[in-house]
């Protein structure tokens, strides 16, 4: 092993120590140190996780999977390592797997588990093959970054090896587009929200097919371009989900709905939890874990901080939320809007 491997592993360690002393969460600055020492440290600390790495990626709801599969995964005593707190670019991912590794350089998991943003995606398969990745859906975000979304749609596409599962979103015809020519592909979807109408008045991304480029037809919008759609102009449409939600009910802060004639609640508000919730439901699914294992995970998941977070304050009931563009910010406003009770909103 390189003299320097070994230099960056214990100088990310001791940075992570020194910063924990100071009262600082540390989730990426010991990474960020340890990577300019040895700029392939993820590649070879990663390789050491016997399970391999399983990514999850996507505009919105990549924390929030995350933990839900992780939730998941230990309740069904899977050992994982995970970037708990959204550190999500190559310092943070760093950070994880310092934390993840012993001062030996042995691993404390046999699977590790990343939420990945979609610009650091390709920096990443540069050093490791995922064993899965998740897709979660693609929605106009920060365009001083990203760009256009047909070049994050592109980025993603050109990053995944051919050796990698993917897990999409059989409801988002831009995800969908990553699997075209694919062999391991999986995906979940909804049936039908109480929320969806036949007409949008939504504006939405993905208007056109990616094969022909006529412009796509809905029999159903969920929000977004999210829904049950097809092309009239090629063979293009919604696939057969995996994973598909349907008798899906919201009340009193709690998602309930089946799988396969089965019941399963989310203690989680707002549609598109439901999709971070079949996300990681399709990937525990593709590991192997019982049906039992994913009902008891998503039924006793806690919400970050942040994320639909539950808080009393004297005697009133505080709900944070986060939203980082416009498609967030509309299904957050329909969650909030979807309360009959008198509320009072901070921004």
């Amino acid at each position: 092993m390189k003299l320097r491997f070994w230099i960056a592993l214990w100088v990310g360690k001791i940075t992570s120590l020194v910063l924990k002393l100071l009262g600082r969460r540390g989730t990426t600055m010991p990474g960020f140190v340890a990577g300019k020492i040895c700029p392939d440290l993820i590649q070879l600390l990663a390789a050491r996780f016997s399970e391999g790495t399983l990514v999850i990626t996507g505009t919105n709801g990549k924390t929030t999977t995350n933990n839900l599969l992780a939730s998941i995964l230990k309740t069904a005593d899977y050992e994982i390592a995970y970037n708990k707190e959204g550190a999500n670019m190559l310092a943070g991912i760093t950070g994880t797997l310092l934390q993840s590794t012993s001062w030996g350089a042995r691993p404390k998991a046999s699977l590790l588990l990343l939420e990945v943003d979609e610009r650091t995606l390709p920096l990443l398969c540069r050093q490791i093959s995922p064993r899965l990745a998740v897709v979660t859906n693609f929605f106009r975000d920060q365009l001083d970054r990203y760009g256009e979304l047909d070049t994050t749609v592109k980025l993603v596409q050109d990053s995944l090896p051919e050796s990698t599962e993917l897990i999409l979103n059989a409801d988002d015809p831009l995800v969908v587009s990553l699997g075209q020519g694919r062999k391991k592909v999986w995906y979940f979807g909804v049936k039908a929200f109480p929320s969806s109408q036949h007409q949008s008045t939504e504006s939405r991304e993905g208007r056109y097919c990616s094969h022909c480029g006529q412009e796509l037809k809905y029999s159903l919008f969920h929000y977004g371009q999210l829904g049950i759609y097809n092309c009239s102009g090629c063979d293009f449409s919604r696939p057969l989900p995996t994973i598909e939600a349907s008798q899906v009910i919201e009340d009193k802060g709690v998602i309930s709905f089946q799988v396969d004639q089965e019941a399963y609640c989310l203690p989680l508000q707002g549609s598109y939890n439901l999709y971070n919730a079949l996300a990681a439901f399709c990937a525990a699914d593709r590991l192997g874990i019982d049906r039992e294992n994913i009902r008891r995970g998503l039924k006793n998941f806690k919400a970050d901080a942040g994320r639909m977070e539950q808080l009393k304050l004297g005697g009133s009931r505080l709900t944070l939320t986060l939203v980082k563009n416009p498609t967030g910010f509309n299904q957050v406003l329909s969650t909030i809007l979807a309360s009959n009770k008198p509320l009072r909103l901070l921004l």
